[in-house]
């Protein structure tokens, strides 16, 4: 019951460091994702549906 207790507390403390983190007005995002980026997930979907279908049948 400590180890649950203590897990409970270190997991408040991170969350609280978090969240200070990402309220800092100096916090610098993630760039948005752009169309390579969206071409590169397509890409990659596509492959990855080739290879399963190519798994099945072959």
């Amino acid at each position: 019951m400590s180890q649950e207790v203590d897990l409970k507390t270190k997991m408040d403390e991170e969350i609280q460091k978090r969240v200070e983190m990402y309220n800092d007005p100096y916090y610098e995002f993630a760039p948005p994702i752009n169309k390579q980026d969206y071409i590169a997930a397509t890409i990659c979907g596509i492959i990855c549906i080739a290879g399963l279908i190519w798994g099945i049948f072959w």
